[in-house]
């Protein structure tokens, strides 16, 4: 069997900054950002006292980040951040979504060598037409024609 070096998707990262959800009002974030599917959502709670709830879209609880916390969700749904506590609440969310094929995502060095099979974010390169020496790309794998 050859060994596989594995080299995750290129991924870009969009945050929040600090922002204050008031009582009883919500959030909504979209599971995409120009066409590409976000990869995962970190909701960080700032706030001292006041539990926010995270909701799918059609607004059923999934679960709560409670007060200095962090939760890092895997998931491209849209989720509705929510404040039912009895104060403002401050927070920051990261969102980081996959950033195929784009100019602002980091370079990466994937080649055949010594019977090393490239791959990329779990899938073998050449099937999916991808050339994985990377020529003309700065060593970035590219689309083969």
């Amino acid at each position: 069997m050859t060994p596989s070096l594995i080299i995750p998707f290129p991924s870009r990262c969009i945050g929040s900054g600090t922002q204050t959800l008031l009582t009883g009002t919500t959030a909504i974030y979209a599971g995409t950002n120009s066409r590409q599917p976000r990869r995962q959502i970190i909701v960080t709670n700032v706030s001292i006292a006041g539990d926010l709830k995270i909701q799918d879209a059609k607004g059923v609880n999934l679960t709560t980040v409670f007060p200095r916390v962090a939760l890092t969700i895997e998931t491209s749904d849209d989720l509705i951040i929510s404040n039912t506590s009895g104060g403002s609440i401050v927070y920051e969310v990261c969102e980081i979504f996959f950033d195929e094929g784009t100019q602002s995502s980091p370079t990466y060095a994937a080649s055949d060598r010594a019977g090393v099979q490239s791959v990329w974010g779990g899938q073998n390169l050449a099937l999916h037409g991808i050339n994985p020496s990377g020529s003309g790309s700065g060593g970035r794998p590219t689309r083969m024609p």
